[in-house]
Order: C-alpha cells, then structure tokens, then sequence
C-alpha cells in the first residue's frame, strides 16, 4: 500500500520536472523506493516505465504548445529542451503518428 502511494509520487515529480527527465536515482531517493520497485512497480500499476511516462508527457505539453499561433515547431522542440527539431519530430511522430507541422497546421487556435 505505502509503495502504491510513492509510485504516485513518482509521477508527480516527473510531471513537476517536465520538461526535464529527474532521472531514476532522483526518483528512487525521493520516493525511498529501490530501482527495481520504480522501475517494475511502475510498470505494473500505470502500464509502462517511468520514462515513457515521461516521455507521454513531455508530448503531450508539445501539443499543448504547438496549439499556440506564437510557438513554431523549433521553438516548441527548444522549449522542449530539444538542441534541434528533428529529434522532436521523430517522438512526436512515433508517439501521434503525425508530424508536429501537421498537427500545428490543423489545431492553432
């Protein structure tokens, strides 16, 4: 029961951490947890590992702010923490199976 209760915290330190990865040492000394409970714990409870959760939502806040006339696609990748866009664009694809251009062109509002 108490480690369900670190998992979650997990998640809100990779959600507070965004756009940054906190990395597993940080998480395991923050929740107490050992490597093997982050890392299979994680899994098993939310279905994937904490660093794809990261990655769900890192994405997520692409989109979020490719939504916004002021924000291009390299600006996006940038505040992303990307150094160029196309490794932005190669995630993003892989996780909407759609480009960053695409999606802009057709969600600004």
């Amino acid at each position: 029961h108490g480690d369900i209760e670190k998992l979650e915290r997990v998640k809100e330190l990779i959600d507070e951490a965004i756009p940054v990865y906190p990395g597993n040492d940080v998480l395991c000394k923050e929740t107490f947890l050992n490597e093997f409970k982050l890392t299979i714990g994680f899994k098993y409870l939310f279905k994937m590992t904490p660093y794809d959760y990261y990655m769900q939502c890192k994405m997520k806040l692409g989109k979020q702010l490719l939504k916004k006339p002021q924000h291009s696609v390299e600006g996006v990748a940038f505040l992303l923490g990307y150094d160029g866009s196309s490794a932005f664009i190669k995630e993003f694809k892989k996780m909407f199976d759609d480009t960053p251009g695409k999606y802009k062109k057709s969600n600004v509002y």
